[in-house]
């Protein structure tokens, strides 16, 4: 809620924050398509969420990347369940479910599904492909 209002705020003429999936209240799996044959285990905490990334111009995009990076998150530009997303970790939440010895990690993946956005270095191949949508 305090990520959607400040974007709200700083950028009132760009489209709203699109939540496509969120984590459960408690955590638990999220089922996508009503049959478990792609539950969403990276949700499972309750400390992550989807937001889209479609509905942005390439700014917009930079300025929600930052925001949410500011705001104590980890980004990451996800391409899975047949679209592309970014995905979003609580850093403070990952940090303290850690210390209770949950067993949780942030998305670290050597394939192209996530690319760490935060750490993306503007004119890099990894920061073009946080910002752009569509292309592989």
């Amino acid at each position: 809620k305090d990520l959607a209002a400040k974007w709200n705020s700083t950028h009132p003429g760009s489209p709203l924050i699109e939540f496509i999936g969120i984590s459960l209240a408690w955590g638990g799996a999220l089922d996508h398509r009503s049959d478990w044959s792609a539950a969403d285990s990276s949700h499972s905490f309750g400390i992550a969420a989807d937001i889209g990334k479609r509905n942005y111009n390439l700014s917009e995009r930079a300025a929600l990347v930052g925001l949410m990076c500011s705001q104590n998150f980890s980004v990451y530009n996800s391409r899975e369940n047949d679209g592309e997303q970014y995905h979003i970790v609580n850093k403070s939440e990952l940090a303290n479910l850690k210390k209770l010895g949950w067993p949780v990690s942030a998305p670290v993946r050597t394939e192209k599904l996530y690319t760490d956005c935060c750490a993306a270095k503007a004119g890099t191949e990894n920061y073009m492909q946080c910002m752009e949508f569509g292309k592989k």
